[in-house]
């Protein structure tokens, strides 16, 4: 969406769903990412996005010069970053208290940061970083020997997130090509690699815990432990986790949701949505 009106534009043309890009309070750094939601509360307005850098929800406050900064007081429930409950606050409290710290501790984090790059920086060129660019195709990775952790960093790398209104599945291959998608397809191009290279594992639908929509992971199990792989951090916030205690497919599902979950067919064709079992 265009933000280059005045406040009062930007907020009247703020729609859910849209992608929004804001300055934040360090210059040079944008906050970009899909609206979730917006409000008022106690003079300020607030919106709620999914971050394309963070690849999480976060809450921001949206001021007069349009600037995206977090709120001055907030505090998260077990449930995930998603569900924000804000204590009692008003804008002088956040003007007065607030602001001072925060670019306080940023600045500090900021000098800090430059110490270390001149310290590391004349070195860069002679570290051989261990994922370079991906560039090659879909049919060239599926023919490559990867670790899990490697597997996960190279469909990040390759995959940017996108939430796709419509649902129209993709297959992997052409996921790959575009480089982008929804959690489906990070996680149908993450079960297909692992299925040609005959590892036993589950792609698996879950719903969402008070909300009407779902997310994709995928279940591996390997010398019968099984290890949850979360593309996109929605439910599993280290991306991967070994669930030892887990001994069969439904208790390491039921980790992450007590809703209904199933398993799910990579998609061979464009737009088959196929769901092959049900776990509860």
């Amino acid at each position: 969406m265009n933000n280059s009106g005045s406040f009062e534009q930007v907020i009247e043309e703020l729609k859910i769903g849209d992608q929004v890009s804001f300055k934040g309070n360090i210059p040079l750094i944008k906050i970009t990412g899909e609206l979730r939601d917006f409000f008022w509360k106690e003079n300020l307005f607030y919106i709620v996005i999914y971050s394309f850098f963070h690849r999480n929800i976060m809450t921001y406050v949206l001021t007069k010069e349009l600037k995206a900064i977090p709120p001055p007081k907030q505090q998260y429930f077990e449930t995930g970053p998603s569900i924000l409950q804000l204590e009692e606050w008003t804008a002088e409290e956040e003007h007065k208290n607030y602001k001072p710290l925060f670019l306080k501790a940023n600045i500090a984090k900021i000098i800090v940061l430059l110490i270390l790059i001149s310290f590391v920086f004349p070195y860069v060129s002679a570290i051989n970083l261990p994922f370079p660019a991906i560039d090659y195709s879909y049919e060239e990775f599926l023919g490559m020997e990867f670790t899990l952790q490697e597997l996960y960093e190279t469909i990040r790398k390759r995959m940017s997130y996108r939430s796709e209104r419509d649902d129209n599945w993709l297959t992997p291959a052409s996921a790959w090509d575009l480089g982008w998608g929804d959690c489906e397809e990070f996680a149908a191009i993450c079960s297909a690699y692992l299925t040609a290279h005959n590892h036993e594992n589950y792609m698996i639908g879950l719903t969402e815990i008070e909300k009407d929509i779902g997310h994709a992971v995928v279940f591996i199990k390997e010398n019968d432990v099984y290890t949850i792989i979360d593309l996109n951090r929605a439910v599993e916030s280290f991306g991967i986790k070994s669930l030892p205690e887990c001994r069969t497919l439904k208790e390491a599902v039921a980790r992450y949701s007590d809703l209904p979950a199933y398993i799910l067919a990579i998609p061979i064709t464009d737009g088959e949505k196929q769901v092959e079992g049900i776990i509860y």
